[in-house]
């Protein structure tokens, strides 16, 4: 698929301006940008590692590993590394793929929104829009949360005071709370917090494998135990639907690979950039966390206790006894740049529609900091409703509902994954508007575009369904209650979405007059 892409950005007329200076460079993005009639408000300086940081942080194999790695193992046996992990790899990089190829047709805050919004009007954006919006923030919920349960366990022992429900929470709001804070820096912090998360996370992969090669090489187990559905050290009996649940769980390590198309108006030549930090964030995860989670699984020893603790920190901290602290505090602030990385997607998300004015009080979500260029009461929007709802959730779990990240996983996946299909099925099915999007997408699979789509499209459905089925029907009922909300915003403010839409198009249209104007002006020596 890369070799594919490749082939197609040097056979398209698109120019890198990689020998030009700055300022041109920015005013080819912003006018690129005004042909979708929005004003270049963000403030672009992501390169190319902070686009892909933003996709591979949220992604956060080390983060995802730490929470949910043990549970997966226990559930489906040691098959869910060596069956399930590929499986999942493959449909996941089809999924990223397909999404490339529209990011580089609609290079925009928006994602999803105006991706279903170009290929199928108004009406499919806002549900697209509102369907992801809600998936992100429920994820930012996730992560902050699991992150500050471990946080919590893990400095208790160290530290030696009895964890709480006051320890937890002043975890969750420093978490919360220091991510919130740090967006307001501007683009510069931005972009070196998403380089910095990509190569920590890599960084301690490296190490983590490194260290279990150096003490137990080669292995507590042989190699084919990867390919066991049963094994009676582990408890698992070989259960189909076991499996299912597990690699469903390790499928969490690809969800977010859309968030370097939300940073489409911040990052520097985003038709190439953006699609490419996409697909090789997917790719990178694939590949890595094979090798990471097969060691890791290998090396599982009788000793190590899984449930008495994340299986994943035992682990990755046994190889170092010295530098365990040091080790930690590097999944720590891992964990920190998954949730950051979610923040900064789910604050663009919101802008995006309160700047087409399809958000309540969008005049207030829309603005964006003049000192910054960051729209950060759309951040701290998210932020406030992200403790909201994992107050709500903690209340839930104390009333014995349901549970916490089962619970928010199959609401996370139901919701992106619906999301994500949107535009990928109107990619498929109104090939008219595809055809004029794909003429400026230099990011572009040719023939296996459609196969390739197909392929994400079941593959999405499928998941989101065996996600509610297999974790908590309870979240189907939370969707349910999110459409229905949406539903009812539509009726109200649909209307003035149109309008905001139309007004964009007014906007587009009045740029490239201007635009011809000056041209002709400077050509005509005036």
């Amino acid at each position: 698929m890369a070799a594919l892409a490749e082939r197609r950005v040097r056979a398209s007329r698109h120019l890198t301006l990689g020998d030009q200076t700055e300022y041109v460079r920015w005013m080819r993005d912003k006018h690129d940008l005004n042909r979708f009639g929005l004003a270049q408000q963000l403030r672009r300086g992501l390169g190319g590692l902070s686009s892909f940081g933003a996709s591979f942080n949220v992604m956060s194999l080390i983060g995802s590993s730490a929470v949910l790695f043990g549970p997966a193992l226990m559930l489906g046996g040691p098959a869910v590394i060596g069956y399930g992990w590929p499986i999942v790899a493959l449909f996941s990089l089809a999924v990223c793929a397909s999404q490339a190829e529209i990011a580089s047709a609609v290079p925009t805050a928006g994602g999803c929104y105006h991706w279903a919004a170009a290929l199928g009007g108004r009406r499919w954006g806002w549900y697209a829009g509102w369907l992801h919006l809600s998936g992100y923030g429920a994820l930012l919920v996730l992560v902050n949360v699991t992150a500050a349960g471990l946080l919590d366990a893990y400095a208790s022992q160290r530290f030696g005071y009895s964890p709480g429900a006051l320890t937890f929470w002043s975890w969750t709001l420093a978490l919360f709370g220091t991510q919130a804070a740090a967006h307001h820096a501007g683009i510069r912090l931005l972009a070196a917090v998403h380089a910095a998360g990509a190569w920590l996370q890599a960084l301690l992969a490296v190490a983590i494998i490194a260290g279990l090669v150096w003490i137990v090489w080669p292995g507590t187990y042989p190699a084919d135990w990867l390919y066991r559905f049963d094994n009676s050290v582990l408890g698992t009996e070989g259960d189909l639907w076991a499996f299912a649940a597990g690699t469903l769980l390790l499928m969490r390590a690809f969800i977010g690979g859309d968030a370097a198309g939300h940073a489409g108006e911040e990052t520097v030549d985003p038709r190439i950039r953006v699609p490419w930090g996409m697909f090789l964030s997917a790719a990178y995860v694939a590949v890595i966390g094979f090798v990471l989670l097969a060691f890791m699984a290998l090396s599982w020893g009788a000793g190590t206790d899984a449930a008495g603790g994340s299986l994943f920190l035992q682990l990755a901290l046994a190889p170092w006894k010295a530098a365990g602290p040091v080790v930690a505090a590097g999944i720590a602030l891992a964990l920190w740049f998954s949730g950051f990385a979610v923040l900064g997607t789910a604050s663009r998300s919101l802008f995006a529609l309160a700047r087409d004015q399809a958000a309540p009080r969008s005049f207030l979500w829309a603005q964006v900091s003049a000192k910054s260029h960051m729209p950060v009461r759309a951040i701290w929007l998210v932020t406030a409703a992200g403790l909201t709802c994992a107050v709500l959730l903690d209340t839930a779990v104390w009333l014995q509902r349901l549970s916490p990240v089962s619970f928010t996983l199959a609401f996370v996946m139901l919701c992106l994954h619906i999301a994500y299909a949107i535009p990928i099925g109107l990619k498929l099915t109104r090939r008219d508007r595809w055809s004029r999007l794909e003429a400026d997408a230099p990011w572009r699979l040719g023939g296996w575009g459609k196969p390739l789509g197909w392929i994400a499209f079941v593959w999405l459905l499928l998941t989101a369904a065996a996600a509610v089925y297999l974790f908590s029907v309870w979240a189907a009922a939370a969707a349910a209650i999110i459409v229905l909300v949406v539903i009812i915003m539509d009726f109200r403010y649909g209307k003035r979405h149109k309008e905001g839409l139309e007004n964009a198009s007014r906007r587009t249209r009045d740029e490239i007059i201007r635009m011809e104007r000056t041209y002709r002006r400077r050509m005509s020596g005036k």
